[in-house]
């Protein structure tokens, strides 16, 4: 015995794609109005941000704090990163030339007012450890730093 596609046995499977055409049309309309009314941040919802890689290695082994792109002689080791957000809390303050050793490193992406750059977990020769941007180490103490982690301003016509 065959079914027929009008037999009480084939409507529910009938209505079920017919319930899923109306959702799609009616997630379509949704979408739509999203788009329309918003297209920037519909296009950063559904973006998938690329995180920037860097453009040179790391420091490592010892090397030496800075000042030299700041009005002090001193430099703050701080208890974290500079995360967007997230408070940082000083943990001990050095003068220029004091030579520190690289422990670990971590590329920042999301510094508040500043460009990407390698944030470093140092350790002075005392013991004192804490975290400094890449802006503020250098590998001879009579130059500047290798990196800078500050934004330059962008020049005006």
């Amino acid at each position: 015995m065959s079914t027929n596609e009008n037999t009480p046995a084939a409507r529910p499977a009938d209505n079920r794609t017919k319930a899923w055409g109306y959702f799609m049309i009616a997630a379509s309309v949704v979408l739509g109005i999203l788009v329309l009314s918003s297209p920037a941040q519909f296009t950063r919802l559904l973006s998938t941000r690329q995180t920037p890689t860097p453009h040179y290695a790391p420091l490592s082994g010892w090397v030496f704090i800075t000042t030299f792109e700041s009005d002090s002689n001193t430099k703050c080791l701080v208890n974290r990163p500079d995360l967007v957000g997230l408070e940082q809390q000083t943990v001990s303050c050095k003068s220029h030339g004091t030579p520190v050793e690289i422990l670990q490193w971590v590329w920042q992406t999301q510094l508040k007012n500043r460009q990407n750059c390698y944030y470093y977990l140092v350790r002075t020769d005392d013991g004192q450890g804490g975290w400094i941007d890449g802006g503020h180490l250098t590998i001879d103490p009579d130059q500047p730093p290798q990196e800078s982690c500050r934004l330059q301003p962008t020049p005006t016509p």
